[in-house]
């Protein structure tokens, strides 16, 4: 219970709460009166897999980036509103995970996570082109940008992918 207090605390002021309207203030108010159920209601979804409905429904909405032309859709992104208790929880096992996350993750997935960095892919590919030089071998080097990946993604398939 320590552990989802302390991330609780954790989040900014400013988050959006959710469909049910309650965000980080509500739960530092009450949390010796909830902490204990909202505690064990994390441990009942941890062994059962299954979360209240509450908890599986965000409001999508657009969010204005804050530079360029307000009337320009590219200056937009969409944005999930989630309930907060959902956000704890998500929290709380991020936290557990990231004590083994490496041991899990590739050497070589450096986009994300603690102490990694997307630079140490440029060294990567410079390093293959200077041994591919040396040894006079011939190869293609490609390169994807991912430039507002979120635009890059079928949704439609995802959609179907989550229903599974």
């Amino acid at each position: 219970m320590k552990n989802v207090s302390k991330n609780t605390k954790d989040f900014q002021n400013n988050k959006t709460p959710g469909i049910d309207g309650l965000g980080k203030a509500f739960y530092v108010e009450f949390w010796d009166i909830i902490g204990e159920d909202l505690t064990e209601v994390i441990n009942n979804i941890y062994l059962t897999g299954e979360m209240t409905e509450s908890m599986k429904t965000g409001i999508i909405t657009l969010s204005y980036k804050n530079k360029g032309n307000f009337r320009d859709l590219k200056q937009w992104r969409p944005i999930s509103l989630l309930c907060f208790d959902y956000k704890i929880i998500t929290k709380t096992l991020t936290k557990k995970m990231a004590k083994v996350i490496n041991q899990l993750i590739d050497v070589n997935q450096t986009g994300a996570g603690p102490n990694k960095n997307i630079t140490e892919n440029i060294y990567g590919i410079d390093s293959i082109i200077e041994l591919m030089e040396i040894n006079d071998w011939n190869g293609y080097l490609v390169s994807f940008d991912q430039e507002k990946a979120f635009d890059r993604v079928e949704h439609n398939y995802t959609i179907q992918v989550l229903k599974k």
